[in-house]
């Protein structure tokens, strides 16, 4: 950024001192070329995108009387941020055979060999709740309650509750969770958020939960998953832990060992959460996954510039490997849907439901 503005200073500088009329024109230009890009964007682009059967996706299912909810579970989907599954843990040095067993003790099924197709909190959690690879509106509209799964719920009497570490996941679309945290919107704190990353020198990824109390997170996420619903209820939330790298594009030394050690936090939370609703809510839908991996091999970030035959299967799990672990109600055991991606996980449970 730096080097592409003193270039373009550079230009209209000398430009500015050639012929003055000829740099206004250029501004002009500029600012036109790009205000209608930005308009064709916002009033075009959507609607382009959006075929005939997007728009009448959700009629077309609830019109099917195949398709009606007719065990109405109540379904806890818990994110665990940059979770690697058990392969991919053992293969950078970390035993989490332990709390696997935990799992299974608890009647999950655990889905070994798992990916999803986003390597970023919002591509892939978007993708699970709109079950569509393809998205007309960015990933955060979804997330922010407004995506087909979360609809079709509400359709059969759901009500729908999101809780979240930060607004980072909202943005500035409108929220549609019966019940939703944090309240604040992201766009009305963006620029103090803006200028504290220019201060501190960088713009950190998790700067967005500097304001929000993660203690605060966890009990709230306590208290619905202790409490019992009046009504068939979807509970979604996703939360800090373990974390991936620092996103800088270079691998600190200690990268792994503090992955490791953030690891065991969050198994402790996610045996919390599990013992919370078994105790609570045994006969429940419950998800254990992981939105993608945690960055730790290569660059500690995106593939880009990397040499593609240096690239093995864990470089590919490392970013878009999920751990999955689901608790199915003894009553729902029976054939096990299919799952590949995370993606498939809204398609499974309503094979079961409906």
């Amino acid at each position: 950024q730096g080097s592409y503005l003193i270039i373009t200073f550079i230009i209209l500088y000398l430009t500015y001192s050639f012929n003055q009329t000829i740099a206004y024109i250029l501004v002009v230009v500029f600012f036109l070329t790009g205000t209608t890009q930005k308009t064709f964007k916002t009033f075009f682009s959507n609607k382009l995108l959006v075929t005939d059967q997007d728009s009448n996706r959700l009629d077309i299912f609830l019109n099917n009387s195949k398709n009606n909810i007719i065990k109405k579970k109540n379904i806890y989907i818990l994110v665990y941020e940059s979770y690697a599954n058990l392969e991919t843990l053992k293969y950078y040095g970390f035993d989490n055979s332990k709390q696997i067993k935990f799992l299974k003790d608890n009647n999950f099924k655990i889905y070994n060999g798992i990916y999803s197709n986003g390597a970023s909190s919002v591509s892939s959690t978007s993708r699970i709740l709109e079950i569509k690879e393809k998205l007309p509106k960015h990933g955060r509209y979804y997330i922010s309650g407004n995506a087909f799964s979360l609809k079709v719920l509400k359709a059969n009497g759901y009500k729908n509750i999101g809780l979240f570490n930060s607004p980072y996941f909202f943005g500035q679309y409108p929220k549609t969770w019966d019940e939703y945290f944090p309240k604040e919107d992201l766009s009305k704190i963006g620029s103090n958020i803006i200028l504290k990353a220019i201060f501190e020198g960088q713009f950190r990824f998790d700067i967005f939960e500097d304001n929000y109390d993660y203690d605060k997170y966890l009990s709230l996420k306590k208290k619905y998953l202790t409490s019992k619903p009046k009504q068939p209820t979807l509970f979604y939330t996703h939360n800090l832990l373990p974390g991936h790298s620092q996103n800088s594009g270079k691998c600190l030394p200690d990268e792994k060992k503090n992955y490791f050690e953030r690891i065991k936090k969050a198994n402790n939370e996610m045996g919390e959460d599990v013992k919370n609703l078994k105790n609570n809510n045994p006969n429940a839908i419950i998800i254990l996954v992981s939105d993608h991996g945690p960055y730790l091999t290569k660059n500690c970030r995106q593939l880009l510039g990397i040499d593609k035959n240096s690239i093995d299967k864990y470089d590919i799990q490392d970013r878009y490997g999920v751990f999955l672990a689901i608790n199915w109600p003894n009553d729902l055991k029976d054939n096990f849907s299919d799952i590949e991606i995370s993606q498939d996980i809204f398609p499974a449970i309503l094979d079961k439901i409906t």
